[in-house]
């Protein structure tokens, strides 16, 4: 089986668009999505998948971050 290693910062640097998940990898049948968004998510689920979200939260210098 072939391990490959995936950069999520160099992933992170190829994606321009806002809002449009991406496929990055994949593991066994599932597959790693990665989206840039700038507005808030709405939690959900679906019933017929097993999902894993993630979230990076990368705050300008200089801004205040009052996320509690």
């Amino acid at each position: 089986m072939d391990i490959r290693v995936v950069s999520l910062k160099e992933k992170s640097g190829k994606i321009h668009e806002l809002h449009l998940y991406k496929l990055i990898a994949g593991l066994n049948n599932y597959q790693i999505k990665w989206v840039k968004a700038k507005r808030e998510f709405i939690w959900h689920h679906h019933d017929d998948a097993d999902e894993l979200f993630m979230a990076v939260f990368i705050i300008a210098y200089g801004v205040t971050n009052n996320q509690h």
